[in-house]
């Protein structure tokens, strides 16, 4: 049992290191001035910690049959390091502009999402389990979680509340403004010329006084017609529900390839892939893409002079996470492992954005995201027990 509470904890801190990670390689990529440099850093940070797991595992990689590997190994379970350069380049791009925790709400959600919908139907190689009331009910409720965690409703109901007091005001009865009508309404002499002021000192009765309810109408009517419209959804969100695609994807194919090779070496291999390919990204994009047109040019240098030392691990902390649970899926079945390194990422990203650490702007936790977490946490359990 003591066992099993530990390994619980170690799941746990891998669920917080990602979400940490979330905002440090967004921090070196939006401080560092370039993205693909950050992602690719991330990436061969990670590969040392993976290695040197893979190489203790087995004795040195002689108990990896390499033969046996490309022979059995279904050829898309090579391409999961991909999906991982995918999704580490998408946090450190939306991280600055969407915050830690709408980033990880919406890629849980559509990780969650594409797992279920790769389980029905057996894709991927992986076995069939049909999806539940239960599990179609999850994912439904983390779609309402992430909605409130990124305060799509409050806008509409401000707006609601707003035309409600509006229209109240206008349906106010010409009775009850009656008693406040003056005594006697002012006259104006034909002698009067036009542009000077009366003398009204002498005469009270005849100055006009509006009761106070109309001025208050005039304005909530002033203050109802200038409030700022709902700004909507920021499209960009929708790069983080592909990155929560790409994670159940890599997912799937490193499982396969773990299968046959291990998960540590499943683990590196994923690793270098993603290293070479953002390899070539870097080496294209800083001679012939955006950053070859910065000014003054962008260097290894310059990065460094201009990011916190804090922001250089994050690669460190996914090597982490990705340890952690190949090492404990064995120990408690998939199913734990996803809903309790779920619910960890959530809540830390949002504490991490509520007190705006490892770089991020500052997002209060207010009662709205508050209760998206727990409702987003909610769904994951759902769709990972029932």
């Amino acid at each position: 049992m003591a066992n099993a509470d530990w390994t619980l904890i170690l799941l746990i801190i891998g669920g917080v290191a990602l979400a940490f990670q979330a905002g440090v390689n967004g921090t070196l990529g939006s401080r560092g001035g370039n993205a693909v440099f950050a992602t690719l850093l991330s990436f061969v940070s990670g590969i040392i910690p993976l290695a040197i797991y893979w190489l203790a595992s087995t004795h040195g990689g002689r108990d990896t049959e390499f033969k046996r590997l490309y022979e059995e190994a279904p050829w898309y379970s090579h391409f999961g390091g991909l999906m991982g350069a995918y999704y580490v380049g998408m946090i450190i791009v939306l991280a600055p502009r969407l915050g830690a925790a709408v980033i990880l709400s919406v890629a849980v959600t559509t990780q969650v999402l594409a797992a279920l919908i790769f389980d029905h139907f057996g894709a991927l190689g992986l076995e069939e389990h049909k999806a539940t009331a239960g599990r179609i009910v999850g994912v439904i409720l983390s779609a309402v979680g992430v909605a409130l965690i990124m305060e799509l409703v409050s806008p509409f109901l401000n707006v609601f509340r707003a035309k409600k007091s509006q229209q109240d005001l206008e349906t106010v009865e010409p009775s009850a403004l009656e008693a406040f009508e003056p005594a006697s309404s002012p006259t104006f002499s034909m002698n009067e010329k036009p542009g000077r002021e009366r003398n009204t000192a002498s005469s009270p009765a005849s100055i006009t006084t509006f009761p106070a309810a109309v001025h208050e109408t005039s304005a909530t009517s002033t203050t109802t017609t200038t409030s700022p419209k709902p700004s909507g959804i920021d499209f960009s969100v929708a790069f983080a529900g592909l990155g929560g695609v790409a994670l159940a994807l890599q997912a799937a194919m490193n499982g396969k390839l773990g299968q046959v090779g291990g998960g540590g070496y499943s683990a590196v291999f994923s690793f270098v892939l993603g290293s070479v390919f953002l390899a070539v990204w870097y080496i294209i994009d800083l001679y012939w893409g955006p950053t070859s047109r910065q000014t003054p040019k962008w260097t290894i240098r310059r990065c460094w002079e201009n990011t916190p030392l804090w922001a250089w691990p994050g690669g460190i902390l996914g090597a982490a996470y990705v340890l952690i649970i190949t090492i404990i899926i064995p120990r408690l079945g998939a199913t734990t492992v996803l809903g309790v390194s779920v619910c960890a990422q959530v809540i830390a990203a949002v504490v991490l954005d509520h007190f705006g650490w490892v770089g991020l702007d500052k997002k209060r936790a207010g009662v709205s995201r508050i209760v998206g977490m727990v409702v987003v946490v909610g769904g994951v359990i759902m769709i990972t027990v029932l």
